[in-house]
């Protein structure tokens, strides 16, 4: 199977944003940044951008029209007192793109949003049957524009009513582009919605959800270990939970054996490591024999990203261990919420080894309704590494113009809805306490955070994530300090 490509609107952002510093009034980058954000989730600061690149006033243009009407739809499905108007000048802006260059993808937008903003039947669905008549000749056109234009003759279907040819269409358009995740989350987003507002069971859209998102882990085994017949259990479990993302490090033996399997199986590996990966791999890849190095390398020359995790001590360390482990885990979440996918844990682990790396891995996932175990038959106990808890999730929350705070990671959302709900005209930033520590970038963030806004580091971000603060989610807000990420907290509960 192909392996899946990385939809990482982030980086698209990042990329677009790198060549307008060389072509800053180039209209097609500059799209390209705005969209990478919508589709991120991102989208007040969407919604910057389109407004610094000036882009509102372009007329003529379906993709810059559309995205503006775009920008309107989310605002509107975040609800809210004006969520009316902005359903109401969504589809405006759509029919009018629609009607300046007949594109299909303007027309079908303004038929749902013209439900969505509460028009008569009869107006919905002539703009619905007017899309088919628009769709170009599918023979023509490349594996993706097939899949959006079959996606758009369902979306037709289902709001005239039509639901079973919506779901065979929806089928089809699906075949044409399988692993663009990305795209189906937001179609299946836009389906959910109609039915949700037509009153109608949506249940059938399950069958086509995107995949599992998954935080992996395991034990390093020796050469007695059973490597083929654990690997045809892994492959089974991948394919059974429909894992599409796998989160994890990669030491010798269950590591590297899941990583392996997600390359097999077409999913996409993101390697998470507490050193780098010189230094992780002398201590626990190479000791383990020289076909641990050679997969090792493999794998992360086929991962979709690598990531290191700053300021940890030095490696081994079972506190480091656990804490890149979670922020393994808040990645695999954060993923999971942007696809409106289901997140899960995956282990290869022995029921004795509660104190191992493992152990902590498994008793610090926190979804546990979602954690699928492939049992380790062999498993030799090792002496009980230095305690966890100085890396413990903890954080410092500013007040751009008021004192520190210190946080713990349980305490993270409610802490930050309190500050919220003062309705101070302060911003608001939140960095790593303890060990690692990052005041530095707290103090970069604090330069940049304007008022009513809450700002995080990327680790800080999925480490909220993972802490679960109901209502709380982190979106992308750009870089700052030499090129680092940087989050915004959008709590809604």
């Amino acid at each position: 199977m192909t392996r899946a490509p990385d939809h990482d609107y982030i980086q698209s952002y990042e990329q677009a944003a790198a060549g307008l510093t060389r072509d800053p009034g180039n209209r097609a980058l500059q799209h390209k940044a705005v969209l990478a954000l919508a589709r991120a989730g991102a989208l007040d600061f969407a919604r910057e951008e389109y407004e610094r690149f000036g882009l509102q006033d372009v007329r003529g243009d379906e993709d810059i029209t559309g995205l503006r009407a775009r920008l309107d739809k989310d605002s509107f499905l975040r609800g809210g007192a004006g969520a009316g108007e902005y359903a109401r000048r969504s589809a405006a802006l759509y029919e009018a793109a629609f009607a300046e260059t007949g594109g299909y993808y303007s027309g079908i937008n303004a038929a749902t949003m013209a439900l969505m903003a509460g028009l008569p039947d009869a107006t919905v669905e002539s703009r619905a049957r007017a899309i088919r008549a628009a769709l170009p000749d599918l023979t023509k056109a490349n594996p993706q524009d097939r899949y959006y234009m079959r996606a758009t003759l369902a979306e037709s279907l289902l709001l005239t009513g039509d639901v079973s040819e919506a779901a065979e269409a929806l089928r089809s358009a699906f075949h044409f582009d399988p692993l663009n995740y990305a795209a189906h989350a937001t179609t299946l987003k836009q389906f959910h919605m109609i039915a949700q507002k037509r009153g109608r069971d949506a249940g059938w859209l399950e069958d086509f959800s995107p995949p599992r998102a998954v935080h992996f882990a395991g034990h390093i085994f020796g050469d007695d270990t059973d490597e083929d017949g654990l690997a045809i259990a892994l492959s089974d479990m991948i394919q059974a939970r429909d894992i599409g993302f796998g989160y994890g490090a990669l030491a010798a033996g269950a590591d590297i054996l899941i990583a392996e399997a997600l390359i097999e199986e077409g999913a996409e590996l993101h390697v998470v490591l507490p050193a780098d990966k010189d230094v992780f791999a002398a201590k626990s890849v190479t000791p383990f024999g020289a076909k641990w190095s050679a997969r090792f390398d493999a794998c992360l020359d086929a991962a979709s990203s690598v990531q290191i995790v700053p300021g940890l001590p030095a490696w081994p360390d079972p506190r480091a261990n656990r804490f890149a482990g979670r922020i393994a885990m808040g990645r695999a979440m954060m993923r999971a919420d942007m696809l409106r996918a289901p997140a899960g844990q995956l282990l290869i682990y022995h029921e004795a080894a509660a104190g191992s790396y493992t152990g902590a891995h498994a008793s610090d996932w926190p979804l546990k309704d979602a954690q699928f175990i492939l049992p380790l038959p062999e498993y030799k106990a090792k002496p009980a590494g230095k305690a966890a808890a100085a890396l413990d999730c903890n954080f410092t929350i500013y007040e751009s113009a008021g004192a520190a705070e210190a946080v713990a990671a349980q305490n993270i959302g409610a802490a930050l809805k309190a500050l919220q709900s003062k309705g101070s005209s302060a911003g608001i930033t939140a960095g790593l306490a303890g060990a690692p520590r990052d005041d530095a970038f707290s103090e970069a963030l604090r330069a940049a955070v304007k008022p009513g806004q809450i700002l995080l580091s990327e680790t800080a971000a999925c480490l909220l994530t993972y802490a679960g603060a109901p209502g709380a989610a982190c979106l992308y807000a750009g870089q700052i300090a030499g090129g680092a990420r940087v989050y915004s907290a959008v709590l809604t509960g």
